[in-house]
């Protein structure tokens, strides 16, 4: 499976989960107030529970919406525990060349999953 994949990568802990199937609420409950940054390039209606996820001070980052772009937000959630939210499109111009160059020295060596 996709987890085992990852944890053989060395990850600590792994979530895996959709909104709205069996487990999820059960799921987000268990790691609230937990995280100091969450990256999500879903969205959608997953949106709220990974604010929830955030430590006070923590990071929402997301590059993508593929679950859907339009989100609802509690301004008193992001303000009263001071989160920072933040998007991102673009690279330095440098950035892709070099990951190529990486890849072509062997530097690097994506993982690819079916």
């Amino acid at each position: 499976s996709k987890v085992e994949d990852v944890r053989a990568l060395g990850a600590d802990v792994v979530l895996a989960g959709r909104p709205g199937t069996e487990g999820w609420a059960e799921l987000m409950a268990s790691i609230a107030d937990s995280a100091d940054v969450v990256v999500d390039n879903v969205g959608g209606e997953g949106f709220p529970g990974m604010l929830d996820a955030l430590r006070r001070g923590g990071r929402y980052v997301t590059s993508g919406a593929i679950a859907g772009p339009i989100v609802g937000l509690d301004l008193r959630t992001m303000y009263l525990r001071d989160l920072r939210l933040l998007g991102c499109t673009a690279w330095d111009a440098a950035v892709f060349p070099n990951l190529v160059a990486l890849l072509e020295r062997g530097a690097l060596r994506p993982v690819v999953s079916r």
